[in-house]
């Protein structure tokens, strides 16, 4: 009676423990750069988008996104090389040098148009997200239809009966 009993709970526990999995053509973004776009639960990085997507207002919407993303890296970078120089300079002056005030007031003028340079770049990063939203959206509205139905049937043979999920 007890391995019955037990059987019974753990059947129930295993009909209950499955997680179904419904492959989807659509396109989500992922939360990291190796997981940038997720299609029908595979990942791809950014670079990977012509396997992705397939239609071409899409495309021209990534590869817009690209360049701009590229550009606002290019900036932050030497913004933030300017910034990191110019208050190193500023801050590590001897006092007792006699040029001490002008060369001070140099190394904040790099470390602000250091911060200038990150300034401008910030656009770009703005502009580049709403590129790959806009790619994103245009290739989800191409692909209405669903990939797989689910049907449930009823199957009576010689060797008794029994459903069929199909999926």
């Amino acid at each position: 009676m007890k391995k019955t009993t037990l059987l019974l709970l753990l059947l129930g526990n295993i009909v209950f423990a499955q997680q179904t999995e419904i492959l989807s053509n659509e396109i989500t973004l992922g939360k990291n750069s190796q997981r940038f776009f997720i299609k029908e639960n595979k990942d791809y990085r950014l670079s990977e988008y012509k396997q992705v997507f397939s239609n071409p207002e899409a495309i021209s919407y990534i590869k817009r996104a690209r360049t701009n993303k590229t550009f606002g890296d290019i900036l932050g970078y030497i913004g933030g090389f300017g910034i990191g120089y110019g208050v190193a300079s500023a801050v590590s002056v001897k006092s007792s040098d006699p040029n001490y005030k002008s060369k001070r007031k140099d190394g904040w003028v790099i470390a602000g148009a250091g911060l200038g340079v990150i300034g401008a770049s910030i656009p770009l990063y703005l502009s580049f997200g709403k590129n790959i939203k806009k790619g994103i959206e245009t290739e989800n509205g191409q692909n209405t239809t669903s990939l797989s139905t689910t049907q449930l049937n009823l199957i009576v043979n010689d060797n008794g009966a029994g459903f069929s999920l199909t999926f």
